[in-house]
């Protein structure tokens, strides 16, 4: 079994992974919209298309926890905090 290091180095490892995961799909399912490939639109295939705001508002909370890792910009941490928080009012106001 593999036991966490005291700085966190492992635990930094695997947030920066899947925070690259969460970039990478936003990415790929914004290309999809903007160039109409159907199967680029959806998480899972044959499942419901992701909305572009969803993906953009992972994307930016994927970027917050890099550069909370990073130790980035403070003002740039949280605006990318800020954009999930941004999208989600909006599409709450929405609907």
């Amino acid at each position: 079994m593999t036991t966490l290091h005291p700085d966190g180095r492992i635990s930094a490892r695997v947030s920066a992974g899947a925070a690259a995961g969460v970039i990478a799909s936003g990415m790929a399912e914004l290309a999809g919209w903007a160039f109409g490939v159907e199967w680029l639109m959806t998480v899972l295939p044959g499942s419901i298309r992701m909305k572009p705001n969803t993906a953009i508002a992972l994307m930016g909370a994927a970027v917050a926890l890099l550069l909370e890792w990073r130790q980035g910009a403070v003002w740039l941490r949280r605006f990318s905090a800020a954009v999930p928080l941004l999208f989600g009012t909006a599409t709450l106001f929405e609907f």
